[in-house]
């Protein structure tokens, strides 16, 4: 699986970078969590800042193109996704480990 990103701008007011790449691949479309992983590697960011919000695959063709959102902290990601997003998006024990942070705070608060 090759990346390649196409376009990257700041948006400032929801704490977050938004990327859209276009990817190279070999067989079956790569699946959100591998782009995720991939994303993350690549940008050198925490993986559980990252969603790939959109993945559309060409027909007959080995390409696609994903719009990335990576959030500078795991607090901006829960305050502006959609918690339904989230649990079909992350696995059950990156959720737990997001949203128990979460928790953590308003307890000591």
């Amino acid at each position: 699986m090759e990346i390649v990103i196409k376009e990257e701008k700041e948006n400032p007011l929801l704490s977050r970078v938004e990327i859209v790449v276009d990817i190279t691949h070999n067989g079956a479309t790569p699946r959100k969590l591998e782009v995720r992983d991939k994303i993350a590697a690549l940008k050198d960011v925490d993986k559980l800042t990252v969603v790939v919000d959109r993945l559309v695959s060409k027909f007959g063709a080995r390409e696609s193109t994903a719009f990335i959102k990576i959030y500078k902290t795991r607090e901006d990601l829960i305050k502006y996704e959609n918690k339904a997003k989230l649990k079909k998006f992350f696995t059950e024990d990156e959720l737990k480990e997001l949203l128990g942070e979460k928790e953590e705070k308003k307890e000591e608060q």
